[in-house]
């Protein structure tokens, strides 16, 4: 190999050895290497949700007054064509009925509320015994009475509706005073109309409430 051959390959040796020990310096040694963990996740504040949005049930129910009239009317025929007999021990009493114009009024929550006016008169009777006698005494009366009624339609969780109803009755003139004893033409009237008129009229008006197709929900 000649002189210059020589030169180069040395030089090329020499250059790779230089390369290598440049490379191990820059090389992090074991006891410079740094372990990084991964940060720690960012804390997340939830956002809160908004209220829920009340859906509206949208249903219409038809009662002509009507039928509520006529059903009041066919409940109180026999009353209304012949009078009342009634009688309580030494008392008795006979009672006609007038049906007065019956109202009908609707709230925006869906109450109904139904005003039955009527006039009632006729003669109660007291018939008592003192000291071995039997005295009779007969007393005329008349007087008004509106008997109302109130319902509220409720939707169940089962999406049935029911109903919560109230009654009333007032009554004007409602107390005589025969042979000293006090005689309650309200208990008379009351039994009556709460018994046999309003139980009749709450049927109708449920049955026209209850028998409806819910069909849209308006989320608004």
């Amino acid at each position: 190999m000649s002189k210059q051959k020589k030169l180069i390959v040395g030089a090329i040796f020499l250059g790779a050895v230089l390369m290598l020990i440049t490379l191990f310096l820059l090389l992090p040694r074991k006891s410079d290497l740094t372990l990084k963990a991964p940060a720690p996740p960012r804390a997340v504040t939830p956002v809160p949700l908004p209220p829920p949005i009340p859906s509206t049930i949208v249903a219409k129910a038809d009662l002509p007054i009507q039928d509520v009239k006529q059903l009041t009317e066919s409940v109180l025929k026999d009353y209304l064509s012949k009078p009342i007999k009634w009688k309580d021990g030494i008392i008795d009493a006979s009672i006609n009925l007038h049906l007065d114009a019956l109202t009908m009024t609707s709230a925006a929550d869906g109450t109904v509320s139904v005003r039955s006016p009527f006039r009632f008169n006729g003669w109660i009777r007291v018939s008592k015994e003192i000291f071995g006698k039997v005295l009779e005494k007969r007393e005329n009366f008349e007087g008004k009475a509106t008997a109302s009624l109130t319902l509220t339609p409720t939707l169940n969780p089962d999406w049935r509706i029911t109903t919560k109803t109230t009654s009333d009755i007032s009554i004007q003139k409602a107390e005589l005073e025969i042979l000293g004893i006090t005689v309650s033409v309200r208990r008379i009237l009351t039994e009556l109309v709460r018994e046999k008129v309003l139980p009749k009229i709450e049927d109708l008006i449920v049955k026209n409430i209850t028998s409806i197709d819910i069909k849209t929900r308006d989320a608004g």
